[in-house]
């Protein structure tokens, strides 16, 4: 059985063999422990007819680019519309149009 954490001889960086442990009802933990389970180890398998060509890589690079920051934004309205208000500078003054 290797260690939960050691240093690979040849890039000197740390090689973490790990998973956490779930959490119990009083959230006790356990520290780290050597990943043995396989399913957490090994990738699935590939359904049966299932390709991933330059199309489809197209398709997945257009999705994520639309869906790119989305979580990263909300609605300014509700509660969160307060925040529209700048609190710290005047009303515009009214002038003609150019």
């Amino acid at each position: 059985m290797s260690p939960a954490v050691r240093i690979d001889p040849e890039t000197g960086l740390k090689v973490f063999n790990t998973r956490a442990a779930k959490a119990s009802e009083k959230i006790t933990g356990k520290g780290y422990s050597v990943v043995t389970d396989q399913k957490l180890i090994e990738l699935p398998k590939m359904p049966a007819g299932a390709t991933f060509n330059a199309e489809e890589q197209a398709k997945y690079r257009a999705f994520k680019e639309a869906r790119r920051g989305a979580a990263d934004y909300m609605a300014m309205e509700g509660e969160f519309k307060k925040y529209l208000d700048d609190v710290y500078s005047e009303p515009p003054i009214p002038r003609e149009a150019l």
